[in-house]
């Protein structure tokens, strides 16, 4: 057993469950996103569970570890399966467990070691045996004999409030409820970053000819650039960018003469115009 100690997560790492499959046979498994920004070393990572009823209501009963130097980049998913499920999900696994939920065991992904550590989500909980399943969106026992899939505008995990993530309805739970043995959304996740918000920077420049002043106000915007490939469409042109936008104004002076390229010969025409009328006065 275990228990969760004062851990925090580090900037730029989201991590969370985004599918999880309880079907027919052996066909089980967990799908876990990075929303976060920086690749995440799965070694600092992990996934506890309880069996059925735990012996201490709260407490984790079963450390379970991701692969030893795994790594999962922003905007991918990394998934676990029994080793004995359908080849169409083993084609897809990065790697295997044959203790996996058969409906009523619940787990959580967290960050940390087993005696300190901070819970992102969960699936179930580590409260009690909910008997076949835990309700999910309405549907009873839906971690049960179905594929549980998160809608895409989860930004991040439940922090171990499975409650709030279940729900009571379609409308207000985080989770869309597949039949069994339905993988079809398997091995990616349509959300997008939990990107951070930029706040806008001002800068004035002064120029002296011609007298005015520029303000260019940059702002940042979600762009995400996909420079070394493997990013899924969904989060492309997500990653923070710059917009520049520069308003010109008209310094306050009244002695103010718009300087340009014919200049010059204007200066020209205009001595010749008072020389010609000092001409005519004097003649």
């Amino acid at each position: 057993a275990g228990w969760a100690a004062a851990v925090e997560l580090p900037d730029g790492l989201n991590l969370f469950f985004t599918e999880a499959a309880e079907g027919s046979s052996f066909n089980r498994y967990l799908e876990v996103y990075n929303g976060g920004l920086d690749v995440a070393e799965l070694d600092q990572f992990a996934f506890p569970n309880v069996a059925n009823s735990p012996s201490t209501p709260g407490e984790w009963e079963y450390w379970n570890t991701f692969t030893e130097g795994a790594l999962l980049r922003p905007g991918q998913v990394y998934v676990i399966a029994h080793s004995l499920a359908n080849e169409t999900i083993l084609a897809r696994t990065n790697q295997t467990s044959d203790y996996l939920s058969n409906g009523d065991d619940g787990f959580q992904l967290v960050y940390g070691n087993a005696t300190h550590y901070v819970v992102l989500d969960s699936i179930g909980d580590f409260e009690g045996d909910p008997g076949w399943g835990w309700e999910v969106c309405g549907v009873l026992k839906a971690t049960k004999d179905h594929t549980l899939v998160r809608k895409p505008g989860v930004l991040t995990g439940n922090g171990g409030n499975w409650s709030v993530a279940s729900g009571t309805n379609a409308d207000d739970c985080e989770w869309i409820i597949l039949p069994s043995d339905n993988w079809t959304d398997l091995g990616k996740f349509d959300g997008i970053f939990n990107l951070p918000t930029y706040p806008p920077t001002t800068t004035t420049v002064t120029l002296e000819k011609p007298n005015f002043t520029v303000t260019t106000t940059t702002t940042w915007a979600p762009f995400l650039h996909d420079d070394d490939g493997g990013l899924p469409p969904s989060v492309i042109g997500k990653f923070p960018d710059t917009k520049v936008t520069e308003v010109p104004t008209l310094a306050p002076d009244s002695d103010y003469t718009p300087v340009d390229a014919a200049a010059p010969m204007s200066r020209l025409f205009l001595s010749l115009l008072i020389l010609a009328r000092f001409l005519a006065l004097n003649c």
